[in-house]
């Protein structure tokens, strides 16, 4: 810090009072500063007082030399000030002579509960500052920046700066606040010139008051300026002038206040028993400044800190004043650590304290009392609730106590029940024990027995009837129950009142008090009715008729409990050829009115099911391919007769062999039900011969000609519908390789034959069926000699009522020695070749050789409008024809309706599935009776198109007709006719119907 900066704010020198003091008693000290370099004056240059770590800007007048100058060069008082110290008194003096900006004069040492006195005084006529510095603490690290400041200025008479008054300052690290003042422009409030002001400044470590004698204007008589409580620490004390001379502080004393001393009365660690109440034994106390306190101590003894938690006990002032503050945490009830201090302050305002431990423990143990008496009588079988006990705890405080011992309240004698209890600090209570007695003194009770027809004790018993005694119970509450002996006796049979008596003393022979039942027998049973047999009888519906085994009445009043048919009445019939619920009422009424009956329920129900009566055999056996007819099955129930019966699976596959079930049912109306099963197998049996016809060839025949077919003989095949496969087996001979056998079974020949030289040739063929089974034999073909067959064609040209047209042949010549293959009719619309003519349909018909013509019929297709017919032969030769015949179809059958002309009605058919059409032979049109003129285009399944202009195209069949499918709605109508000139249809599609009106003439589609 710069010298300038001490100089505008105040700051204490560093010096100890005691040097202070010593050097004022013994050396006057009239010293200066030498030169410039030692700023503070104190006779150490700035570097050499820098070195040591002090502060050059104070003046530490312990380092004064006793020879001090204060005229030396070196002492700047401009800056400094001329402080001179004078002892010659007595009494410490300083004088300030010079007018310096801000000059300070400090106490070598620092103060701490010392008072102050001493007199100030202004001669000359000045108007500035003076005051003092006080509680700074010298601390290099604080830089001296911490103290307060006592600034007082002069009274002035005109309104002229500074104020009048004072004015206290804390400075705290350098920053100023101002704790009080005191100013004014018009009154006096500040020190007055040429006048002595006493002054008094006590500082101790809680407290600093200042006191300052002014004018009889300004102050009462050594009145408080100011006073402040708090915790001070030690600091300077220093006297300080702002830019006024001639100032002199002279009469200065330092009287040190000494704190008071707290002593402990015992020890100052006691141990305490919990919960009871703590007196401590007090403490003295003394002073040097207010004496030993006698009435402290009184009031000391008088504190009990027995109560809980931590207070504070202010007594009231002392002399001087004194006051004892008592604290305390001690809790009595808590184990624990806990402390007494006591706290004193004299009336310097000085605080000392002493502290006493005390620790509370707990080695009472728990006091358990009985709740009720230690020893009980109580009557066994009642309840026993014990009072039970509790415990007291001079820490734990109080509880419950239950005993773990237990009363059989049920067995007399003696019962101790002990309780016990343990604190938390572990201390065992005494055990207390309580006896009870339980004795038996009571009497059992005796109660009659519960009987139904029991009223109060009065028992009514019908005559006749085996009398049971309901008998009677005793309880006891010790010895439990029985039955009591019992006195008296009831005669069943006759009418009266009879008493009965029941007793019962128990172990302990306390006696039960008797009771008694009275039993009145009485006759007022109605006649008993038996039914003889079931009560509920069911019987087959249907079956032989039903006989009733009856019933019995009897009463012991009329027939000595006799049993007895005579008189009784029975009710209701039974239909045992309709199921179901019927009731025959058995009644019997007695001399006495009482009426007794019986009722049987006759159950007729029909749980029979039918009986199924397979015909034929269950199990049957046919050959494949062979037509199944099923014999039938004949169902018959006992109750609704002949019932139809249906097949509820058939599997029969007379295609395949194997074994398969057709399964009956039938199920008559009381919901009973039946089924059986016949099985069918289906078997394969082998083929048993083959055929070759014709068997013979003709000589010089090419390669591949035919011989003949191969034909199998199949007791499974009588019409030889199935396929056959047949095969050439080798043998020694080499004859087979002359053959061949084409897909078709025809056997042909692999080389040209020459009758001269080998009239016959002989094979042997396999045949197998289409499930394996096989046949082989040999064949000799003849060769023979032949010529191409002479044949004649014959034709029916009148259609018949199926539209078919009879055709056939009448053979001349069979080709000489040559027998025929094969024989047939070509049949075609249109003029016919040969085998190869397109479009021409073969038809092959049966031939033996000694037969000369045959014929067949056949369906000419729909669109056939001329049939041309030609016969034809096929020997070894080759292929001989008949003439071409033809006869006209479209005039006599429409081939798609089945329709055949009307007789006298030129132009009309009839239908037997379409009905009447009109139809002429240049058009094909035709007109329907109903539908009007319709186009019609035949396929080849036997259904037709139609079209109509206002219908647009339909599709029917024989077997749809009067349905229509229409592809334009992709659904079906339901002709139902023409009315008027409507035809009228049923859409499905739409779920609506419809009308149209056909035209007149038709038209082209």
């Amino acid at each position: 810090m710069s010298s300038q900066r001490f100089r505008k704010e105040p700051f204490f020198f560093s010096i100890t009072l005691f040097y202070f003091l010593l050097l004022c008693l013994l050396v006057p000290i009239c010293a200066t500063a030498t030169d410039n370099n030692d700023t503070d004056g104190d006779g150490m240059t700035n570097a050499d007082e820098s070195a040591i770590g002090r502060d050059p800007n104070f003046a530490e007048l312990h380092d004064w030399e006793p020879d001090y100058n204060a005229s030396s060069s070196d002492w700047n008082a401009s800056l400094d000030g001329s402080w001179t110290v004078n002892l010659s008194d007595g009494n410490l003096s300083v004088f300030q002579s010079s007018n310096a900006y801000s000059t300070h004069f400090l106490s070598p040492i620092d103060f701490i509960n010392v008072e102050i006195n001493g007199t100030m005084k202004v001669s000359l006529n000045d108007n500035d500052y003076i005051g003092f510095y006080f509680g700074y603490t010298e601390d290099a690290e604080t830089n001296r920046s911490s103290y307060f400041h006592f600034k007082w200025s002069r009274s002035e008479v005109i309104d002229t700066f500074p104020l009048d008054g004072w004015n206290l300052l804390e400075i705290t690290d350098g920053a100023t606040s101002r704790l009080d003042y005191n100013e004014s422009n018009t009154s006096k409030k500040g020190w007055e010139l040429d006048m002595e002001h006493n002054f008094s400044l006590i500082y101790t470590e809680g407290n600093m008051t200042l006191r300052m004698l002014g004018d009889d204007n300004n102050f009462s008589d050594y009145p408080i300026l100011f006073s402040r409580e708090g915790n001070f620490s030690a600091g300077k004390f220093g006297f300080w002038t702002g830019s006024q001379a001639d100032a002199n502080f002279s009469n200065i004393r330092f009287t040190q206040l000494h704190p008071p001393v707290v002593e402990l009365f015992g020890d100052a660690n006691v141990t305490h028993e919990a919960a009871t109440a703590y007196i401590d034994s007090d403490a003295n106390v003394t002073d040097v400044e207010d004496g030993n306190e006698s009435s402290l101590l009184a009031l000391v003894s008088d504190v009990n800190v027995s109560n809980a938690g931590s207070y504070a006990d202010v007594f009231n002032t002392i002399t001087n004043p004194a006051e004892v503050v008592i604290i305390s945490d001690i809790n009595v009830s808590v184990p624990g650590t806990y402390q007494v201090i006591y706290k004193v302050k004299d009336s310097s305002d000085i605080e000392r304290n002493a502290t006493r431990t005390v620790n509370v423990v707990d080695t009472t143990i728990p006091v358990i009392t009985l709740n009720g008496d230690s020893s009980l009588t109580i009557e066994a079988g009642t309840d026993y609730s014990d009072a039970n006990a509790t415990w007291a705890d001079t820490v734990d405080g109080n509880g419950a106590l239950v005993s773990t011992d237990v009363v059989d309240i049920l067995i007399p004698g003696d019962y101790e029940l002990n309780f016990n209890h343990t604190d938390n600090a572990g201390n065992d209570a005494v055990e207390v024990t309580r006896v009870v007695t339980v004795e038996d003194t009571t009497s059992p009770i005796i109660a009659l027995n519960a009987d139904e027809d029991d009223n109060d004790t009065v028992t009514f018993h019908e005559v006749g009837q085996s009398w049971e005694d309901p008998g009677a119970t005793w309880t006891d509450i010790v010895d439990g129950n029985g039955s009591p002996t019992t006195s008296g006796s009831v005669n069943e049979n006759v009418v009266g009142t009879y008493v009965l008596s029941y007793n019962y003393t128990d172990v302990a022979g306390n006696a039960a008090v008797e009771v008694t039942r009275t039993v009145k027998v009485v006759d007022t049973t109605s006649p008993i009715v038996s039914l003889l047999g079931e009560g509920v009888v069911t019987h087959e519906a249907a079956t032989s008729s039903y006989s009733d085994p009856g019933a019995l009445w009897s009463d012991y009043a009329d027939s000595n409990d006799s049993n007895s048919s005579e008189g009784l009445n029975i009710s209701g019939t039974v239909d045992y050829s309709v199921p179901g619920n019927y009731t025959l009422v058995y009644s019997y009424t007695d001399e006495a009115g009482n009426v007794g009956n019986a009722t049987r329920t006759i159950v007729v129900v029909d749980s029979t099911p039918p009986v199924l009566t397979i015909l034929g055999d269950a199990n049957y056996t046919m050959g494949v391919w062979q037509e199944y007819v099923d014999p039938g099955v004949l169902a018959n129930d006992s109750v609704d007769g002949s019932l139809p019966v249906s097949v509820l699976s058939n599997n029969v596959d007379i295609n395949n062999v194997g074994s398969y079930q057709v399964v009956y049912f039938a199920e008559d109306a009381a919901g009973n039900e039946v089924n059986t099963t016949r099985v069918i197998n289906v078997v394969n049996a082998d083929p048993t011969d083959i055929s070759l016809s014709p068997f013979s060839v003709y000589e010089n025949m090419p390669a591949n000609s035919l011989v003949g077919y191969l034909e199998a003989t199949d007791p499974d095949d009588s019409s030889n519908q199935k396929n056959y496969s047949f095969e050439i087996l080798q043998t020694n001979q080499t004859d087979y390789q002359l053959f061949s056998i084409d897909s078709s079974g025809g056997l042909r020949i692999s080389s040209v034959f020459d009758f001269e030289l080998d009239s016959n040739a002989s094979i042997i063929v396999r045949v197998t069926d289409e499930f394996g089974g096989a046949f082989e034999k040999e064949l000799i073909i003849q060769i023979s000699d032949a010529s191409i067959p002479i044949i004649e064609t014959t034709i029916n040209p009148i259609v018949a009522s199926d539209g078919s047209l009879e055709v056939g042949l009448n053979l001349i010549d069979a080709g000489g020695n040559a027998s025929l293959v094969e024989w047939g009719v070509l049949v075609s619309s249109k003029t016919i070749d040969g085998l190869d003519s397109s479009g021409a349909q073969r038809i092959e018909l049966s031939y033996s050789s000694d037969q000369s013509s045959a014929s067949t019929r056949f369906v000419p297709g729909s669109t056939w409008d001329t049939v041309f017919v030609r016969a034809y032969a096929i020997n070894g030769e080759g292929v001989g024809y008949g003439l071409e015949e033809s006869t006209s179809y479209s005039k006599q059958y429409i081939a798609w309706a089945d329709a055949l002309p009307v007789s006298n009605s030129p132009g009309w058919w009839e239908s037997p599935w379409i009905g009447f059409l009109y139809k002429t032979e240049e058009s094909p049109w035709v007109m329907h009776v109903e539908l009007g003129w319709i186009y019609p285009v035949p396929s080849t399944d036997g259904s037709v198109w139609v079209w109509q202009e206002e219908i647009d195209w339909l599709w029917t069949s024989p077997e749809s007709y009067p349905y229509f499918y229409s592809p334009s709605t992709g659904g079906w109508k339901y002709f139902f006719g023409k009315v008027g000139e409507s035809r009228v249809f049923y859409d499905y599609k739409q779920n609506s119907w419809s009308s149209v009106v056909s035209g007149n003439s038709p038209n082209e589609p």
